[in-house]
């Protein structure tokens, strides 16, 4: 069995600054409502203390927030999506077992004189031994646990539900534009104004962030949307009214139908 690699993703990271391009700026502003023109500081007196200080523009703190949770993503994505299978364990303990009681073995062949002259160079070899003896035993049952699971299926994506949720977020708490309902065309039911500015918004950070691929289209996006793990406080009450009303309309047009027959 090939011994396993090692998993970076797991060492420590120090967080990586991602710095959004001007273009991308103007765009995400424009999704907001946002003035592109108003820089990201603007200067604010303390009343108190007559001292100025710059201070974040609506602009700026939309843009520096969005900033953070690229960063963030670049920073531990790796760390929640690339975590170790079950086969990734089994091919990492098993060599490791396998070593220990090769080791084990080898110390146990040294006779006395031997033994000594370790001793004499501060070996504590029935330590070593013990430890050895547990490192063996803890590695054969971690391969042992591991060996008959699943190491099938899609990635999770963790770390891209939580950068979603992140930038709707965002783009909730600074959206400016007017808030309008959804409007049906037939069978059809379209996203309302703010919903489609909130689509594009999070979709062109991902995407400027290198995410997700520039192909990534607006209808994938829609349905990571509905995946719980992306929706924000309050969606799945409205979700559950929207499916209610169809319901209801169904249901209504139905007795209709069935009153139209009978008469």
């Amino acid at each position: 069995m090939p011994r396993a690699k090692p998993n970076h993703a797991l060492e420590q990271q120090s967080y990586k600054h991602f710095a959004l391009p001007k273009i991308i700026e103007h765009e995400l502003l424009g999704f907001l409502n946002l003035d592109s023109s108003v820089g990201r500081f603007e200067i604010a007196s303390d009343p108190e203390s007559l001292n100025q200080r710059a201070v974040p523009t609506k602009a700026g703190s939309a843009l520096g927030k969005v900033e953070q949770v690229l960063g963030m993503y670049r920073t531990v994505g790796d760390f929640f999506d690339k975590q170790p299978r079950p086969s990734d364990y089994v091919a990492a303990f098993s060599p490791v077992a396998k070593l220990a009681a090769r080791l084990t073995k080898e110390i146990n062949a040294l006779s006395l004189p031997y033994r000594n002259q370790l001793a004499g160079f501060g070996a504590d070899l029935a330590s070593i031994e013990y430890a050895l003896k547990n490192l063996q035993e803890s590695s054969r049952e971690a391969s042992l646990s591991n060996a008959n699971k699943s190491s099938q299926g899609a990635p999770k994506n963790t770390a891209l539900k939580f950068v979603v949720r992140s930038l709707r977020l965002v783009f909730r708490d600074h959206y400016q534009g007017p808030h309008l309902s959804r409007v049906r065309k037939g069978a059809f039911e379209m996203l309302s104004p703010q919903e489609e500015a909130e689509l594009n918004f999070v979709l062109t950070s991902l995407k400027a962030g290198n995410i997700v691929p520039k192909a990534y289209t607006n209808s994938k996006m829609r349905r990571l949307f509905l995946n719980p793990d992306c929706s924000v406080p309050g969606e799945q009450a409205a979700t559950i009214e929207r499916i209610a009303k169809k319901i209801s309309t169904a249901t209504g047009r139905t007795k209709l139908e069935s009153r139209i027959r009978t008469d």
